[in-house]
């Protein structure tokens, strides 16, 4: 099963933008790859990138060409696909449906891509509706058929009561392609259920998880996409205790809006890089403004944490444990996400 098309033109292009010389490109093939540098020889280094790429993605040795380029060439961090350069880290169109599951990934391809799917159907794009148009605010996720988690920041003018007309927020799902309607949704009259704010982003604790759950007027959860119930992300019940749902350099995957553009699933093979305080988790995805609020999930697609924006003085992003999430949800709530899972 063979990558998508537009994946192999981003590194195409990314491999072309960070790579300086024939030399290097030689010695990714030799060392890293183990592979013989003279299969690609080519007049110009454009030309042996395309050949590596091409042979790459027709053999299916991709992502490791991938790996070895983040590891390798750190001006990749510039090239297009990613900011950051730790592990196999890399963007894929939520619209691609046939694709090779990651390193680290436990689920067998097909079980990957329709696990992949089903949550994708699941994560929305949130904007203001304003006079010339939409402005992207941030993603958000369905965590019953008509509850929606996202961060409070997102959501912190309506939250405030500063934004005084609720209709204005809209929450669009199944936006998966430039030009594509997707399926709006806007808030139920009773729209608030819960909230957290982030008071201080230098300051971690109990008090500043930085979520918010809101109410639909409809409930898209239910809606019946290609024969099958679109249904909602499962907040996952505790671990056991002295256990911890984070493992360093293990897996973790982002669906998001980054810009309120289509949606995207953003991954790092070797992604949790630490947990503070059951606070905050940091990882190195990259994402983008109007990503903030998006799930993010580990090597099995359970739901792990809320994504919420760069993590202070480091160069890594973060996200709030789910589990402190629930923790602090009130008791109704947590009853109900229970009831519907």
């Amino acid at each position: 099963m063979s990558s998508p098309g537009n994946f192999k033109a981003q590194l195409d292009v990314a491999l072309k933008r960070a790579t300086s010389s024939a030399a290097d490109l030689e010695q990714l093939i030799e060392r890293d790859l183990d592979r013989d540098p003279s299969r690609f020889a080519g007049r110009t280094l454009d030309d042996m990138i395309g050949k590596l790429v091409a042979a790459a993605e027709r053999e299916h040795w991709d992502p490791a060409l991938l790996d070895a380029s983040m590891r390798r060439f750190a001006r990749l961090n510039r090239g297009g696909i990613k900011r950051d350069i730790d592990g196999s880290t890399y963007t894929l169109p939520g619209r691609d449906r046939d694709y090779r599951p990651p390193l680290g990934a436990r689920l067998p391809a097909d079980a990957w891509n329709a696990q992949r799917t089903r949550m994708e159907r699941r994560v929305c794009r949130i904007v203001r509706r304003d006079p010339d148009g939409h402005t992207a605010l941030g993603t958000g996720f369905l965590i019953g058929p008509s509850l929606v988690m996202t961060n409070w920041h997102v959501l912190a003018y309506l939250l405030a009561g500063i934004l005084r007309t609720p209709d204005r927020v809209l929450f669009q799902f199944d936006y998966l392609e430039e030009g594509a309607a997707g399926r709006f949704c806007r808030l139920a009259n009773d729209w608030f259920v819960a909230c957290n704010p982030a008071r201080d982003a230098q300051r971690v604790g109990d008090n500043d998880l930085d979520y918010a759950v809101v109410h639909l007027a409809d409930a898209p959860g239910d809606d019946e996409i290609e024969g099958a119930r679109r249904g909602h992300i499962s907040v996952p019940p505790p671990v056991s205790q002295g256990n911890s749902r984070f493992t360093v350099d293990e897996p973790i995957y982002i669906v998001q809006h980054p810009c309120g553009n289509p949606l995207q699933l953003a991954m790092n093979a070797r992604g949790v890089k630490a947990v503070r305080e059951r606070a905050r988790v940091t990882y190195h995805v990259t994402t983008d403004e109007g990503s903030s609020g998006s799930p993010c999930f580990n090597r099995d697609w359970t739901l792990v944490a809320l994504h919420r924006g760069p993590a202070p003085e480091t160069d890594a992003n973060e996200g709030v444990p789910i589990d402190s999430v629930r923790d602090h949800l009130p008791e109704d709530v947590r009853d109900e996400i229970t009831r519907v899972a």
